[in-house]
């Protein structure tokens, strides 16, 4: 019987696929001869393995529960324990289940995540009261202690060892959903990014129902800023940066090809993000917040920008209109004397921003407690003991509200390293993304550029306001985080067997 020829199918040189495709053809592990890879078997489409999406939905699971119920920074324990030990069970599986990638990259990152919990650790473990004493640059604690005749035994080195343990379980639900996301493909991604734009955009409407309403009856938290949309959160800021996250990955979704949103058409799709848009924007208004004012527009820039390669010529027009479509809305809110939207911009020029009375006084405790810091979830003990009774009033000081200083304050010079070591290797991955660019073809590397975006706001809303001290928005981070680390096939690593 002579042997039929096997149909030539073009493989795509995107990176959609594993680079164990040779060409149109892929060498299956367990035979020694070539296959030909139907395009429709391949990674764009459902996989016919059951088990592919399993980690996609545990995922998706843990951030949805972090949604409902970590929406407050220092909330309810029984809330953040539900959280952790859903991410704990994803950790085992994840890493039962797959072989770890081999980039460096994500090597680096998993350095970097065992270099900070040892820095927690480390403040946490007790010490010799000499030793302590040696260590600590905070008289004021030492000469409490010992007038309180507390000068010996044991001691960790943090000032608030129940805060510092709080920080080690923090990380938990965001080293889970980075350690699946990473082991993702594309197809596993795009829709890991779909579930972020998913529950983004129940909390805008949440939101809305929240401003639209005028009372707390929605509203998950007792400690929240009434009369605005907070959605899943007790803080108008955290909101904010949810909408504008969920904005740039609904943008990135409507454009991926394994969500075969591809196949919309172009008016459809723009229709769609226009639509939607519309409704991420309002909320960000309802929130109230400068910040989140602001970063919009460096969402909307990413946006815009994104969508140019995938209209070709008719770009600009398109873009032009989407344009005159939020100034238009925007202008309507104002004109229309809108109480949030006008108070949002009567804000940027307030004087009693606390932020500017307590970034300067930071500064000079850093400088005060280097190289060591005063310990991991001191700030707040710490600060209240050295501001100034001028400064003392019925405002609650609950955070530097720029996390940077923060962490410098409290980690001394080791957190400074990890810090930076961190932001190098963000910056890494985000270099080695852009310089991909976006395909004109709609493909995937929408997705990771976009995170990119993502990233972006909310490392700069961390030099005014600390959003990843909730486990919403840091259990998100993470995961955008992985969606712009490289794909399993981007690293070198063969699939234990073909995706078909």
């Amino acid at each position: 019987m002579p042997i039929q020829s096997p149909t030539i199918v073009p493989v795509p040189s995107d990176g959609t696929i594993d680079r164990a495709f040779k060409g149109t053809w892929c060498w299956h592990e367990d035979k020694p001869h070539p296959i030909a890879l139907p395009m429709n078997q391949a990674l764009f489409s459902k996989g016919n393995d059951g088990s592919r999406d399993g980690p996609v939905f545990a995922s998706l699971f843990v951030i949805a529960l972090a949604v409902l119920f970590g929406g407050q920074g220092n909330g309810s324990a029984v809330r953040e324990m539900i959280v952790q030990l859903a991410a704990i069970a994803l950790l085992v599986a994840t890493f039962k289940a797959r072989k770890p990638p081999s980039n460096q990259l994500i090597r680096a990152s998993y350095w970097l995540i065992i270099s900070i919990f040892g820095l927690i650790i480390l403040h946490l473990l007790p010490l010799p009261f000499v030793l302590w004493e040696f260590l600590h640059p905070v008289p004021v604690a030492q000469q409490v202690l010992s007038e309180l005749g507390l000068g010996y035994g044991w001691r960790p080195f943090t000032l608030v060892p129940n805060e510092a343990f709080d920080n080690l379980l923090l990380m938990i639900p965001p080293v889970a959903i980075f350690a699946a996301v990473v082991r993702m493909d594309g197809t596993q991604r795009a829709k890991i990014a779909l579930g972020i734009s998913a529950v983004a955009l129940l909390s805008a409407v949440l939101g809305l129902l929240q401003y639209a309403g005028g009372t707390t009856t929605l509203h998950m938290y007792t400690a929240t800023n009434r009369g605005f949309g907070v959605g899943f959160f007790s803080n108008r800021n955290h909101q904010a940066d949810l909408m504008i996250v969920g904005w740039l990955t609904t943008a990135a979704v409507l454009g991926s090809p394994h969500l075969r949103m591809g196949s919309m058409g172009r008016g459809m799709r723009l229709g769609i993000l226009a639509a939607l848009s519309g409704v991420f924007v309002l909320a960000v208004l309802a929130t109230g917040s400068r910040g989140g004012l602001a970063l919009a527009l460096v969402a909307w820039l990413a946006i815009v920008t994104s969508q140019v390669g995938d209209f070709g010529k008719r770009g600009l027009a398109i873009i032009a209109g989407f344009v005159a479509f939020l100034f238009a809305a925007g202008s309507g809110a104002l004109l229309s004397g809108n109480r949030i939207f006008a108070a949002t911009l009567s804000r940027f020029g307030g004087d009693d921003e606390m932020r500017f009375l307590i970034w300067p006084r930071t500064i000079d405790f850093i400088g005060e407690t280097l190289p060591f810091g005063i310990g991991i979830g001191s700030f707040v003990d710490y600060y209240k003991a050295k501001q100034p009774l001028a400064e003392v009033g019925p405002k609650f000081i609950n955070s530097a509200h720029n996390e940077y200083l923060e962490i410098a304050l409290e980690a001394g010079l080791p957190g400074i390293i990890l810090m930076l070591a961190g932001l190098g290797i963000l910056a890494w991955a985000a270099v080695k993304v852009l310089r991909q660019g976006i395909g004109r073809d709609g493909t995937s590397q929408r997705i990771a550029v976009l995170a990119v975006f993502a990233i972006l706001v909310l490392l700069i809303h961390s030099s005014f306001d600390y959003p990843l001290r909730t486990t919403t928005l840091v259990v998100i981070f993470a995961a955008l985080c992985g969606l712009i680390m490289p794909k399993p096939h981007d690293s070198g690593d063969r699939l234990k067997r073909p995706p078909y």
